[in-house]
């Protein structure tokens, strides 16, 4: 009788991004369960966002993960800090250069489709965006886009303690009538 032996498969190391900055990512869960948690954690897909993420953000990053189980949505968000942003969107007169966002945006619709494509596919509908806390104001910017967004197209609304707060896309970014631009002042101090 002939004994077969054989090896467990071993997954492959990602290969080493040489010469590329990495950015510490800190993940906080809410309402994911730990089969999507291993998801989410996946080396491959999370060395990509921290080198998509470091020219932009200073460590560590906060990615928050959430999924609501009575409403089935997700969402995959960056909490920057105030002095988080190394390249912080431009202000001129009463137009923000929202568009400046998109790299970030941009590495986290890859990072969804990375987990989406490599382990379930509902990840897609997961929405991307980034998180402003600044003093009592709680600041939220999205993506636009056919879906899923892949990021490029940074909304033109802006969501201040829930309220959606929009400005109308121009040469000099996204511009906001006064009122409005007074709304939005404490997430771009």
């Amino acid at each position: 009788m002939e004994r077969l032996t054989a090896a467990a498969p071993v997954a492959e190391a990602p290969p080493a991004v040489e010469g590329a900055a990495l950015v510490p990512i800190e993940i906080t869960w809410e309402g994911v369960g730990l089969l999507h948690q291993s998801y989410f954690s996946d080396r491959e897909a999370m060395t990509a966002l921290s080198v998509a993420l470091a020219p932009y953000l200073t460590g560590p990053v906060q990615l928050f993960i959430r999924y609501d189980n009575k409403t089935f949505q997700g969402q995959i968000r960056v909490r920057v800090p105030p002095s988080g942003f190394l390249r912080p969107p431009a202000e001129s007169g009463q137009s923000i250069d929202l568009a400046a966002l998109a790299p970030i945006t941009t590495a986290l619709a890859s990072y969804r489709r990375a987990i989406a494509s490599r382990f379930d596919v509902r990840v897609d509908g997961f929405s991307v965006g980034i998180e402003l806390y600044r003093g009592p104001s709680i600041c939220v910017i999205g993506v636009g886009g056919a879906p899923p967004p892949d990021g490029r197209v940074v909304s033109p609304c802006v969501q201040v303690n829930g309220v959606e707060i929009c400005g109308e896309p121009s040469a000099t970014g996204v511009s906001f009538a006064e009122d409005r631009l007074k709304k939005i002042a404490d997430c771009f101090p």
